[in-house]
């Protein structure tokens, strides 16, 4: 029977007074929803008109709207969180959230070290700065209040009444003077299941929290925890950032930063010295365009794959700001921070100062080969034409002598004997040459040779001259070789036969042949043949190698100084390398290494 607005004191000229009056004047029932100060309630409901008046039943739907409220403010902060807003203000708005979800309620975040617990800030806008005084800075005791537990367990942990609870113990005067006695704490994990924080929310009764209480608890949890995480990967890429520019400023080479985009967000000293575009007009720039367009798509091939986490690599050509085009090697790898991809780094080499000098280098070496190719042709034709009137030399001096020495002065038969002795050195002379033109022109198929074998047939071809010289040849385990079977007994005979001719005179020849494996990628052998012979000067340990070299006159030694250039000559076709260790007076050395497969 009492008039509306002693009822409620602001019904003049609100929207239920309007309502009343539109049921009443129209007499029709009218459909209404408002919120009511005077009750601090959210009604909706409907409005009868009836004879003497109007009559209205209302449902309180409080408690729809704020959860309606709560998950669109949810929504907003998501946004807010995604838009790279401030952490702590992301933090406050998370429990300004929850306070209004719940009036009378009080929230507090406290942020922590994923791996000490040291707690890096207490945020609690509604409580008392006291309740949390030398927390920051310092681990989290795990007996803290509740906060501590929870991060302790990673789970919850709550208090019906701080004033009696034994974790409160000399801890809840302050809070109990602020008008709070219930509480519980919710662990804020990170997406590897760390603790990184606490959400704990305050009552004012004694008592458990609802299960609305306990859900919104977690969602705004959860919230944090992405703020959070975001602020912790955002500061991650940073430091990413800052060793990139850190590591590629010492790079000789163009370094680029790209986003998971393929857009360009920095790069090195030397891109903006050497492209001649400054970091502003780089900046924003797709990974594609920075290359000429025959390549664009082998750039954004390689993009991907390293948003796949693989690393590629190409050659192309860009464009500097002068207009200049230059060749490049691009390499482009993943950024990873926490084993994600945030982005790839291309590292660009400028390659075409090395690309001229190796077409120059190839010009040449063609050119090389061409001319090697012409001479070892002109070397076995020559040969070949030299024979016929060397033979001719030989056969007639021969017949001068045998049909007319009873004619001649011993003067003249001694002038015969010499054209003979030189026609006979100078059919040595051709077929020497013919043996160093046909290493490489004549060789045979590389297939494994036991070299032990090898050696067993040299020493047999050379069975007459060991006899002789009184030679004692010592011979280890040689091991199997991928190689020219015809060339390696060349090069063995010719090796230990110049150990029997180069004999010192006052002692027999000593020759020992032994070989060391050595390495594995690649595997090698050491062929060594030593002997006790007449030595020589080191200063000569390379001319020796040179075709028609010698070391000493013909009156000393036979043959043309050609033996040790076919050696060399076969151990290069084999990728291998000779060195000749020299000791006058005292013997020699020849070390020869070998791989023991071939390629």
């Amino acid at each position: 029977g009492r008039p509306l607005d002693r009822v409620f004191a602001s019904f003049d000229d609100s929207p239920f007074e309007r309502v009343f009056r539109e049921a009443i004047d129209h007499k029709r029932s009218v459909a209404m929803e408002g919120f009511s100060p005077t009750i601090g309630r959210w009604l909706s409901g409907r409005v009868h008109p009836v004879d003497d008046g109007a009559t209205a039943i209302f449902d309180d739907v409080t408690e729809v709207r704020r959860g309606e409220a709560f998950e669109r403010d949810q929504r907003e902060l998501l946004r807010a969180i995604a838009s790279g807003r401030a952490v702590d203000e992301c933090v406050t708005g998370a429990i300004n959230l929850f306070e209004a979800r719940f009036p009378g309620s009080a929230a507090a975040v406290l942020r922590l070290d994923g791996a000490t617990r040291r707690v890096e800030a207490a945020i609690a806008p509604m409580l008392p700065r006291a309740a949390f005084a030398g927390l920051v800075g310092a681990p989290l005791p795990p007996d803290f209040g509740c906060c501590g537990p929870a991060a302790a367990s990673g789970a919850s942990a709550s208090a019906l009444d701080i004033a009696t609870d034994r974790h409160w113990a000399g801890r809840s005067a302050t809070l109990v003077d602020a008008g709070y006695r219930a509480t519980w704490s919710q662990a804020i994990l990170d997406a590897h299941g760390a603790v990184i924080g606490t959400f704990g929310a305050y009552l004012q009764q004694p008592r458990e929290a609802s299960p609305a209480e306990a859900e919104a608890a977690q969602s705004v949890a959860a919230l944090v925890g992405i703020a959070i995480e975001r602020d912790l990967a955002a500061l991650r890429v940073e430091t990413e950032r800052q060793r990139f520019r850190s590591l590629s400023e010492r790079s000789p080479y163009m370094v680029y930063a790209f986003d998971i985009d393929g857009m360009l967000v920095d790069c090195n000293h030397n891109a903006i010295l050497q492209g001649g575009f400054t970091r502003e007009q780089l900046r924003g720039a797709a990974v594609q365009s920075l290359v000429l367009k025959p390549w664009r798509d082998v750039a954004r091939r390689g993009f991907d794959a390293a948003l796949r986490g693989e690393s590629s690599r190409f050659d192309c050509a860009v464009m500097n700001a002068r207009g200049v085009r230059r060749e490049v090697e691009v390499t482009l790898v993943p950024i990873e921070v926490d084993q994600h991809i945030t982005g790839v780094f291309g590292v660009v080499r400028d390659t075409t100062a090395e690309r001229r000098i190796a077409a120059e280098l190839d010009r040449a070496l063609r050119d090389l080969t061409a001319r090697n190719r012409e001479l070892q042709d002109f070397a076995y034709v020559a040969s070949h034409d030299l024979q016929e009137p060397l033979r001719k030399v030989q056969a007639f001096s021969d017949r001068v002598l045998q049909r007319y020495s009873q004619d001649l002065d011993p003067q003249a038969i001694d002038y015969l004997r010499r054209i003979d002795a030189a026609a006979n050195r100078m059919q040595v002379l051709i077929d020497d040459l013919l043996a160093y033109s046909r290493v490489t022109s004549q060789g045979e198929p590389f297939v494994p040779v036991d070299l032990g074998d090898v050696l067993d047939d040299v020493l047999s071809d050379l069975e007459v001259r060991i006899e002789d010289s009184g030679a004692t040849i010592e011979a280890g385990a040689l091991p199997v070789v991928e190689c020219d079977r015809t060339q390696l007994r060349q090069l063995l005979q010719n090796l230990v036969a110049n150990a029997i001719k180069f004999h010192a005179r006052d002692r027999k020849p000593r020759i020992r042949v032994t070989a060391e494996l050595r390495g594995t990628t690649p595997a090698t052998v050491v062929l060594s043949v030593e002997d006790n012979g007449v030595g020589f000067d080191p200063a000569y340990a390379e001319r020796i190698f040179a075709p028609f070299q010698r070391l000493h006159g013909r009156h000393e030694f036979e043959g043309t100084g050609i033996g040790l250039a076919v050696v060399r000559r076969i151990v290069e076709r084999h990728n291998g390398r000779i060195v000749a260790i020299g000791r006058p007076g005292e013997g020699a050395r020849f070390e020869v290494t070998l791989p023991l497969r071939a390629g």
